[in-house]
């Protein structure tokens, strides 16, 4: 049985070796060409290309900071503020308005750029014109030239230049100086702290309330973008600190003798726009580009009618910020500095004679150059915030002593623009020391507020028949505050007191008046 098995495994195996021969014979003929004549390759395929990197603006802390870079168009630039003069030049010789003062020369443009005799004086237009009317050109001049997305210190050139080549059009009358001045700095001072508010909301969001609110604070620099087809760059990490402030308040003043029951509404809003402030770390941050900013607006109604009144504004042109802040827990522990450059303007009034219906007296003024440093202290849950703002100021003053021209010594005359307006041009020192010591939700702080104001005695156009009188004018609002804050929601409570006091002196004649007042506001800070 082992013998017949092994035969017929010898069978089997010479057919399967038959077998695998015949296999092996096909599938070397098979092969052979393959070997011999090598396929195609398979058709090279591209690679797909290299995504573009996405465009990373130069300084995205810049106030126009774009998805796609955006163009500057000073073409269209110069056209806009050639325009604007044109219309204003129109309506100039349409309405022929007569000048403020009388015997006023008329006066060529030769004359001015010369700088003939009577070609450039302090002008007697109403305090309204000068310090609202002017104003509101300067900004819708420099916010035209800044929405064309030039630099603030060019955007105040053009200001500058726009300003100054309408008073070479006022063939009527000399050139302004105030006007030179006025124009174009309270312009900046209004339109750069509008164009970094009217950003902030761009940068919040393109629906809504922000949208709207972006136009209205900056509509040119809206259409523009909207003509230029670009959007703003809206990343969260790039807005910024801000803070917004609506509040009331009711009063109670304390004045010659009377006491007087009111109600005060402010609204102020806040711009801090550098990276990593208030946050832990050890950095330095300059900037050139109004990244800090303020805006301020405060009325007081009290015995039926309005008595007291401030608009202000104020912007850090350029600015340095500096932290060295450690994170100990949940607070913070280091310090903090600011200091910067600044422009300002602000029109307010207060009425000193509440019992006698009184009137208004205002103040205004431009203020340029400025410096305002801050420094804030950390130690866990206490914190000291104290600030100093300083600023030469120029500006339109209602006199606090003002005699009528009969009651002068012999030989001493009001300045025209007194004479016929009721204020006087003034340059002046602009002082704000300010404390504040916070200890978790709770604060307790003052501040001094002061402005020391020298009249200008010329010059004017005709010269007045005597000696201009010297006047001089100072107020002072000292404010001391106790407030507790709640973050969420951004509620604040707080009381304190206001001391005003205001001299005036027109020759060796001194007026002085003062008044207080207690608070206790509400505010909605968010």
């Amino acid at each position: 049985m082992t013998g017949i098995g092994i035969c017929g495994d010898r069978r089997g195996f010479r057919l399967k070796k038959k077998v695998v021969l015949l296999l092996a014979s096909g599938l070397v003929a098979v092969l052979a060409p393959c070997r011999a004549f090598p396929a195609d390759p398979a058709p090279a395929v591209d690679p797909s290309p290299a995504t573009e990197p996405r465009w990373a603006p130069p300084d995205p802390w810049a106030t126009f900071v774009y998805e796609t870079p955006a163009p500057v168009f000073r073409l269209r630039l110069a056209i806009e503020q050639l325009s604007m003069t044109a219309l204003s030049f129109a309506g100039y010789t349409i309405w022929d308005p007569p000048p403020a003062s009388p015997n006023i020369p008329a006066t060529t443009i030769w004359e001015k750029l010369t700088f003939a005799p009577n070609s450039w004086y302090l002008d007697a237009d109403a305090l309204a014109t000068n310090f609202g009317g002017h104003p509101a050109a300067g900004t819708f001049y420099y916010m035209f030239a800044r929405s064309n997305r030039v630099s603030i210190p060019e955007a105040f050139l053009w200001t500058v230049g726009t300003s100054t080549l309408w008073e070479f059009l006022e063939f009527k009358e000399p050139a302004s100086i105030n006007d030179v001045i006025v124009t174009p700095v309270a312009g900046l001072a209004i339109g750069e702290a509008f164009t970094q508010l009217s950003g902030w909301f761009d940068r919040y969001g393109a629906k809504g309330l922000s949208k709207a609110l972006a136009w209205i604070f900056n509509p040119m620099k809206k259409f523009h973008d909207w003509l230029d087809k670009v959007e703003p760059l809206r990343d969260p990490a790039m807005r910024g600190w801000h803070e917004f402030r609506v509040g009331t308040a009711g009063v109670i003043i304390w004045q010659g003798g009377g006491v007087y029951p009111g109600l005060e509404f402010d609204l102020v809003t806040r711009l801090f726009r550098v990276p990593g402030y208030g946050d832990e770390g050890k950095a330095g941050f300059g900037f050139t580009d109004g990244n800090v900013s303020a805006i301020g607006l405060t009325a007081t109604m009290a015995h039926g009618r309005s008595v007291d009144f401030l608009f202000d504004t104020q912007t850090a042109l350029l600015g340095h910020y500096s932290r060295d802040l450690r994170r100990d827990g949940e607070h913070l522990s280091g310090w903090d500095l600011f200091v910067g450059g600044t422009a300002g303007f602000e029109f307010g009034s207060h009425v000193w004679d509440i019992a006698g219906n009184g009137p208004k007296n205002q103040i205004a003024v431009v203020r340029m150059p400025g410096i305002d440093a801050r420094v804030r202290l950390f130690a866990g849950e206490m914190e000291v915030d104290c600030s100093m703002d300083l600023a030469f100021d120029f500006g339109g003053v209602e006199p606090l002593a003002n005699p009528t021209p009969g009651s002068l010594p012999p030989g001493q005359v009001l300045p025209p623009v007194d004479t016929i307006q009721g204020y006087y041009y003034a340059v002046g020192l602009h002082l704000v020391p300010a404390l504040e010591v916070r200890y978790g939700p709770a604060a307790l702080g003052a501040s001094f507020h002061t402005d020391l104001l020298w009249g200008l005695t010329g010059p004017f156009v005709p010269r007045p028949e005597g000696q201009v009188i010297s006047l001089t004018d100072s107020r002072t609002n000292a404010r001391a505050w106790l407030r507790f804050r709640l973050q969420e929601p951004g509620l604040e409570f707080a009381v304190g007191g206001i001391f005003r006091d205001r001299r005036g002196t027109a020759g060796s004649q001194e007026t002085r008046r003062q008044d207080r007042s207690l608070f206790a506001s509400f505010a909605v800070v968010f």
